[in-house]
């Protein structure tokens, strides 16, 4: 009863809750640049926001009671270290706001300072140094793998929560349609150690980067990702025994493999043909806006707009033509399996004229930005 006590009272202690403000700068973040690149709000920010907490406080009270199986030697003077490095890493972008990129450069500052130790007088008397030199690096690198598992299930059950939709220049040198997907969440949690309960505040966090596939396909392969890392240092972690080498490789692909894997993703993506553009099939939708006709319609992101009473559509502009002459409009669309649909509803004068539909560059606008690129090209090559 009195072990309990104590894990109930540790939960009290303000250090778990404080890496909620992180998520709530990025939901903040996300939902300004949503409204300029959709002129919509499509995301809830009150949803996103508890949701966020929700999947954070459950994966954190998992993690504080599956610590009970484990003695781990991590004390709170690390965790403040940990959260020094996290700040800093917080000053390149939300990307890199994830435990694994910390714990990955603090465990490799630890090995190359013990290498050196010896050469360097005073430095274990360095507050810093001291700090660096005692830093719990097995315990650590434990820690995170269990982090990415976490993520692995946070990506799968959350992960689509708050994509935003991207316009990027593909090689083909068409300008496309895509999906960001990139979150973090705050992770309240407590570390059984040997002195008992500590507060451990964590961050899991993801990117992940589409031009070519369903989103649903773009979720699930992030979270493989996540596992793959996860799975890489729990491989090198248990090779440790075996050879020292291993912590070296775990701690490098601690900090580096997370941005490995995106950069991979993106390279990847910009070489396989790009799925959000309206073509010769209709109108591309993207995003539809919470409690429009659209959604009425039960439209959903990665449908196709073929028709609208009976008239072909290729741009949001021939659905607003259409939409403005009309009182009642019939759409065919394709679904994500390419099954054909037909709904119909009547237009109401407050209803918007493209029914809450955020629709992909269509294909006659990419062909025209790639002709004016070529004009531009030769005119520069004439010039010279």
């Amino acid at each position: 009863m009195v072990f309990w006590l104590e894990f109930g009272k540790a939960w009290l202690h303000p250090l778990p809750w404080i890496a909620l403000f992180f998520p709530f700068c990025q939901i903040v973040r996300d939902l300004i640049t949503e409204k300029k690149v959709s002129g919509a709000r499509i995301h809830s920010p009150a949803s996103l926001l508890i949701k966020t907490m929700f999947w954070g406080l459950l994966m954190g009270i998992l993690f504080s009671l599956a610590s009970i199986a484990f003695r781990f030697s991590i004390n709170q003077d690390e965790v403040i270290l940990v959260w020094f490095f996290t700040l800093f890493f917080a000053c390149f972008g939300f990307r890199f706001l994830c435990f694994s990129n910390v714990v990955g450069c603090v465990s490799l500052l630890h090995l190359i300072m013990k290498q050196f130790a010896h050469r360097l007088d005073g430095l274990s008397s360095h507050p810093l140094g001291g700090q660096l030199l005692q830093f719990s690096v097995l315990d650590w690198l434990w820690v995170i793998t269990w982090l990415h598992l976490a993520e692995w299930l946070l990506i799968r059950f959350n992960g689509l929560e708050g994509r935003q939709i991207i316009t990027v220049s593909h090689p083909s040198g068409q300008r496309v349609n895509g999906y960001r997907l990139n979150r973090i969440w705050p992770i309240p949690a407590l570390l059984f150690t040997t002195n008992g309960w500590i507060p451990l505040p964590l961050l899991a966090g993801f990117a992940s980067y589409n031009l070519s596939k369903p989103i649903e396909q773009q979720k699930r392969l992030a979270s493989t990702y996540a596992l793959l890392h996860a799975a890489g240092l729990a491989m090198g972690l248990s090779l440790v025994s075996i050879s020292s080498l291993s912590l070296w490789f775990v701690s490098l692909w601690a900090l580096l493999g997370q941005e490995l894997l995106f950069q991979y993703q993106k390279w990847r993506e910009k070489r396989l043909p790009p799925l959000f553009t309206s073509n010769q099939l209709g109108l591309k939708v993207l995003e539809v806006v919470p409690y429009s006709p659209a959604a009425q319609l039960g439209i959903r992101p990665g449908f196709i707009l073929q028709q609208a009473n009976g008239v072909a559509v290729h741009t949001i502009q021939d659905l607003e033509k259409i939409t403005t002459q009309a009182a009642h409009c019939k759409l065919k669309l394709l679904d994500g399996q390419m099954d054909h649909h037909f709904v119909q509803k009547v237009i109401y004068e407050d209803d918007p004229k493209h029914l809450g539909i955020i629709a992909a560059i269509p294909a006659d606008e990419v062909a025209a930005t790639k002709a004016e690129e070529d004009e531009d090209a030769v005119k520069k090559e004439s010039e010279c």
